[in-house]
């Protein structure tokens, strides 16, 4: 999925703020999972240990508003996906 980072400090609702906790399968214990308590779309990760929190594109009113400043994680990249925009690639998060 894409996500954007944003700052902890920034509110985790809108709307009637009906965010839950996924209660399960969690993939990490480091994440917290927020998702919509009506359909259950995932709208937030919450890290534990950080400033940072991830926001999913797909609960953006404009997306298209935003564009990246790196990308993260590449390498969890399937072998054939081809990063070749410039921007800076960090093996994990950063």
């Amino acid at each position: 999925s894409s996500n954007i980072a944003a700052p902890s400090t920034m509110s985790t609702g809108s709307g009637d703020g009906t965010t839950r906790r996924k209660p399960f399968p969690a993939s990490s214990t480091r994440l917290h999972r927020l998702s919509c308590a009506t359909c259950g779309t995932p709208v937030f990760a919450e890290p534990q240990d950080g400033p940072w929190i991830a926001v999913a594109l797909t609960t953006l009113d404009d997306p298209a508003a935003l564009s990246p400043g790196s990308h993260i994680w590449v390498s969890s990249k399937l072998a054939w996906t081809l990063i070749d925009d410039g921007l800076p690639q960090y093996p994990e998060g950063n």
